[in-house]
């Protein structure tokens, strides 16, 4: 959603590949729509709203398929808590950068670090497009108070190891709990799960909103029929599920 805005704001076209039938990345329809004029290819991993993952083959097979001056962003917004999920088969950004300059990889402490009001997110590339960035960012775009709180996160490996383990007992617990008639729990390496409700998700909402439990409806996302629900700590995700379970069976 905001990289399409972002290409609009640009002035450039934006370009939406078809998925999967369960809404992950379809590599042959995003091949098929790479054309000579195509310069930058976007792709979550974990995806949002749906937590899927890009495997390392899936991101060589774009690589391979892209005109020589494209690049293909990495957005691993969620790469820590897809490190709780060893099972899944994911592209690793930083190995992919070091075999072809073409990679940039974008990550956050806005999210596993907790420090989302300090707006402190980095881009790892190779030097001329850094330089290339340098050009277009503001000078100053992160305050010393946030720095200092980025080095002092990546120290704090208990608490990465800790959320980890919360969120990946919160989707396990909503993928096993929430699968109600009609409903689908979408496979996720994040902190979210995405549900399709199979009806109109807005009224869902709205009936939770009421009773105390926010989720977010995927309308805007193209998905009308989907909530997002995030990970919580155990006696909260019991709450929802409870609330979730009154909600769609009523």
């Amino acid at each position: 959603m905001s990289y399409r805005l972002s290409a609009q704001v640009a002035g450039r076209k934006f370009v939406a590949a078809k998925t999967t039938v369960d809404l992950a990345l379809d590599t042959d329809a995003l091949i098929a729509a790479i054309t000579p004029r195509t310069r930058l290819i976007l792709l979550g991993s974990p995806n949002n709203p749906t937590g899927s993952v890009v495997s390392d083959a899936e991101a060589r097979r774009v690589l391979a398929a892209m005109p020589a001056d494209c690049l293909l962003v990495l957005d691993e917004a969620y790469f820590e808590y897809a490190q709780a999920w060893p099972e899944f088969s994911r592209a690793d950004g930083l190995a992919l950068l070091r075999s072809d300059p073409r990679v940039v990889v974008l990550r956050t402490f806005s999210k596993i670090y907790g420090l989302a009001g300090l707006r402190v997110g980095y881009a790892i590339a190779a030097p001329g497009v850094i330089e290339l960035l340098g050009r277009v960012t503001r000078t100053f775009h992160v305050g010393t108070l946030a720095q200092a709180a980025a080095l002092a996160a990546l120290g704090d490996t208990e608490f990465v190891a800790r959320s980890q383990a919360v969120a990946r007992q919160a989707v396990e617990a909503y993928r096993d709990q929430l699968q109600l008639a009609g409903s689908t729990v979408y496979r996720s390496a994040a902190n979210f799960v995405l549900v399709n409700l199979g009806r109109p998700a807005e009224p869902i909402y709205q009936a939770l909103l009421k009773k105390g439990v926010i989720v977010r409806p995927m309308a805007a996302w193209g998905l009308p029929t989907c909530i997002r629900i995030s990970a919580a700590l155990p006696s909260d995700v019991l709450r929802v599920i409870a609330a979730v379970h009154d909600v769609v069976g009523s």
